[in-house]
This record gives structure tokens, sequence and C-alpha cells, in this order.
């Protein structure tokens, strides 16, 4: 899959969770930082942040030329913790570049969905096209041999659900609307053989789990 296709399954979900006020049409237009304040609530995932921010404090990022240092935004500070090996892309100001948002809302999707399973985004991605579940099943078990979850293996993974969605339905377009269960019966193919399930591979093949 393409990662403008990909962006729309990403747009879906951003939508679905009615964080954020709808006044964007792209990804790159939607308040980031905005949702992430309530996608933490949500996630209960205010623990994680405080330590990752404490973190932060402890070991500053230093602004080019090392002159300086800059204080990481709640979001920042997330990433880097739960999801070290990935870098993030800041512009001058610290803040982080739209094409970086790409990346940043599928590490949110993957912390819900598979790292730490949550109820309340189990209930979320319901709620989405038999399509889009489809997409994002299918990313999650390319997710399963990628442990260290970098930028390079990111779009590695997105780029072969295009290979997964044209094979089952020939055609790598992500319709909107609602639907259910998409997950569920789509990411059962996908399913280890045999063997105990990993968190990963119980996501791709039942949706998003309440978490613990």
């Amino acid at each position: 899959m393409d990662l403008r296709t990909w962006k729309k399954v990403l747009l879906q979900w951003v939508n679905e969770c009615s964080f954020i006020e709808s006044n964007y049409i792209t990804l790159e237009q939607t308040d980031i930082e905005g949702f992430f304040t309530v996608y933490v609530q949500q996630a209960e995932a205010e623990t994680e942040v405080a330590q990752a921010l404490q973190s932060q404090l402890e070991h500053p990022t230093q602004s080019p030329g090392g002159r300086n240092t800059r204080r990481p935004t709640a979001l920042q500070a997330f990433i880097k913790e739960i999801y070290p090996e990935f870098t993030l892309h800041l512009d001058n100001f610290g803040h982080l570049v739209g094409s970086d948002y790409l990346y940043v809302y599928t590490l949110l999707l993957h912390y819900t969905c598979v790292k730490r399973p949550s109820e309340f985004f189990h209930s979320i991605c319901k709620k989405l096209s038999d399509a889009t579940q489809t997409c994002v099943a299918s990313f999650f078990q390319q997710t399963m041999d990628r442990p260290q979850l970098t930028r390079d293996c990111l779009r590695q993974a997105i780029a072969n659900v295009a290979c997964v969605i044209r094979t089952t339905q020939n055609s790598s377009e992500v319709p909107g609307g609602g639907g259910g269960g998409g997950v569920a019966r789509s990411a059962g193919q996908y399913s280890s053989a045999s063997g105990p399930e990993t968190g990963a591979e119980e996501a791709a093949r039942t949706g998003p789990s309440p978490g613990n």
C-alpha cells in the first residue's frame, strides 16, 4: 500500500476518534498535539507520559549545534520513550514536521491495538469500514516480524500491506463509512498456523482487545 492510501486509513481512524475539531482535510492539517492530549486520557497512559517527560528532562535533546536544550512536548516524549528506535523529525522550532504525522499516528494506533490493547480503541476500530479494518489488521501482521519499528520498518510494513490487500480485494483503495468485524474476519488468514499467539498476532486476528 502506498503512503497516500495509508493516510486515508489513518484519517478514518482520527475522524472516528473525534478527539479534535474536524477542521482539516489532510492528515498534516490535524492538531496532532491536541489529539494526543485526549488520546492519553482514553488510553490511560498518563503514567507513561509522565515517566517519558521525566526521562527527557534527565536526558534532554540538544538543539542543532548543541547550543541549548529543547524541551519536548508530551507527544514527542511519549514516542521517544515507547518507541526509542523511531527518530522524530522536528523543525527548527522543535515542532513535529508534517511528513512525520503519518508515522506518529501509525505508532499511536499500534500502541493501543498491539503494545497496550485498549477496550476503548477496540470499539473505535470496530466502527471503521470493513476495508479499513482489513488494512489495519494486515499492517499489524506486518509488524509482527519487526520488533523495532524504525522509520524504514514502518515504511516497509505499510508497503507490504498493498500486496495483501490487492491479493484479497484486488484493490488498495480504502472507502469510507462504518463497518464491522473486518479486522477479525480478514486477519484470521494471517495468523500463525501453530504455536502460542503473540500480542500482535492476537490483535491482528481479533482486532484490538481490552487493555490490562
